[in-house]
């Protein structure tokens, strides 16, 4: 199969090489990015003593080169260094001095049949966005620098191959084939004193996606299923003997005037083999739903979402989670540090409530890779224009998680946002967010112990873009 692909791809490479290199062209774009943040009480404790505060500056460039060496084809790379910049710190990791990094590096091909994709790819290409997103809908919650993808996507890069194609008719198709992660394989290290030691594993621990979604768009609508197969998905060291999953992913959405409504679910199940013929099964359930009103110089969007996950008896479900979904600044945190990596997120659950899953951290660390996977929540937000260089942003919204330990409360809280984006030059913006979280009592350190505080944060973000 990989010879196959190699092979294919070579050919098409081959038969755009006619083309004179006269027309080629280099285009080069990007961003420089300044945040400060003010972060209070983000763990919700309730003593005003042991009140966790941060409040820091950071840095962010990325750079876009765009290199054509013909009409149809295309080689883009996303560089970003430094990645994400810590005002004071010296050390390489997150928060601090993070390395040149290449976010994307992929070549594009477009022909007559379809459009390919291969190498690194991100931001908004077949693998990492699909749903609602390919049916012509993302809506920015807030501003685009803060929260852009919608529920479900992801805006981290992956390796592999992706088609996407418009038919002509409504019909269209994208498919992909990433490669989320690869582990060292097998290895014998003999040391200067003749000790040999094994180094990785022979297991194959590689995690393969393979994902296709048709889609049908009308005037003022569509609708899409994608189906995806995850294998290995779930590796836990040399232990698993085989490990799979499928995830359905509807969409559907429709315009009529000033009023839309917006649709996307995903459903899944998976299975993993350990060694002794021993089994763990997982299911999952996510539902999205909004309906927005655009009035001209703004809009409003009443909108919930549900994600069921994190089960007991030894299903634990990670097949599937909100995505990089983050419509409130706090809640979700998904802008500390400017990564959209959530952080901080709802901070600590307690020791009674931990590996339940808010959103954000986990208390326990033997679920710690299993974020975002346990939570509901309803919100109305809403964009007033006053002019072309300046615009408001608000939102309200309550969360809550699906399951809890018993006796433990499920409520997460309320929390109220309010943003401002002023385009001081035609290059030049400035945006500030504040939201405000009133705790709720599922971050509480025992069940019958005291409430948790409230928390907020305060971001500043000036971008300058060329």
């Amino acid at each position: 199969m990989k010879k196959f692909l190699a092979l294919f791809l070579g050919a098409i490479l081959v038969a755009n090489a006619a083309p004179s290199l006269a027309a080629s062209k280099i285009d080069f774009s990007g961003y420089f990015k300044i945040f400060h943040s003010d972060e209070s009480n983000f763990t919700r404790h309730w003593d005003n003593n042991q009140r966790d505060e941060d409040h820091y500056f950071a840095n962010k460039i990325q750079m876009n080169v765009s290199i054509k060496p013909t009409d149809d084809i295309e080689i883009r790379w996303v560089i970003r260094g430094p990645d994400n910049y810590r005002w004071g710190a010296t050390a390489v990791g997150t928060g601090a001095l993070t390395n040149v990094i290449t976010r994307s590096l992929h070549v594009k091909i477009k022909q007559p049949w379809g459009t390919f994709y291969v190498g690194r790819i991100a931001d908004n290409l077949p693998g990492n966005v699909g749903g609602l997103y390919t049916l012509g809908y993302r809506k920015k919650w807030g501003n685009e620098w803060l929260h852009p993808d919608n529920i479900f996507d992801i805006s981290a890069p992956v390796d592999g191959i992706a088609y996407d194609h418009d038919f002509g008719n409504g019909w269209g198709l994208q498919a992909y084939y990433a490669k989320w992660n690869h582990y060292t394989p097998l290895a014998y290290i003999t040391s200067a004193a003749g000790v040999t030691t094994q180094n990785g594993t022979d297991k194959d621990r590689d995690r393969d996606v393979f994902g296709i979604e048709p889609r049908y768009k009308w005037d003022g609508g569509g609708a899409s299923l994608g189906i995806e197969y995850i294998r290995n998905m779930n590796t836990n060291g040399a232990t698993v003997t085989s490990n799979y999953g499928i995830i359905f992913n509807p969409a559907f959405m429709h315009k009529w005037g000033a009023f839309s409504i917006h649709f996307e679910g995903k459903v899944g199940w998976g299975k993993t083999k350990f060694v002794g013929n021993t089994t763990t099964k997982s299911a999952g359930l996510g539902l999205y739903l909004d309906a927005n009103y655009d009035y001209g110089s703004g809009d409003v969007t009443l909108m919930g979402f549900y994600i069921d996950g994190t089960k007991r008896n030894g299903k634990v479900n990670n097949l599937f989670d909100l995505g990089d979904f983050a419509p409130f600044i706090v809640a979700f945190n998904k802008a500390a540090y400017g990564q959209g990596t959530w952080t901080r997120g709802s901070g600590w659950t307690g020791s009674g409530n931990q590996g339940w899953g808010t959103v954000g951290n986990r208390a326990s660390a033997s679920n710690s890779t299993e974020p975002k996977t346990n939570i509901w929540g309803v919100g109305l937000l809403g964009n007033q224009s006053l002019n072309d260089d300046i615009k408001f942003n608000y939102g309200f919204g309550y969360f809550g998680l699906v399951r809890a330990n018993p006796g433990w409360s499920k409520s997460l809280g309320f929390e109220i946002d309010l943003g401002a984006t002023f385009q001081l030059l035609d290059n030049l913006q400035f945006e500030s967010q504040f939201g405000y979280m009133f705790s709720g009592n599922a971050y509480k350190r025992a069940v019958s112990g005291p409430s948790p505080k409230d928390t907020f944060t305060w971001l500043n973000v000036l971008a300058v873009t060329f």
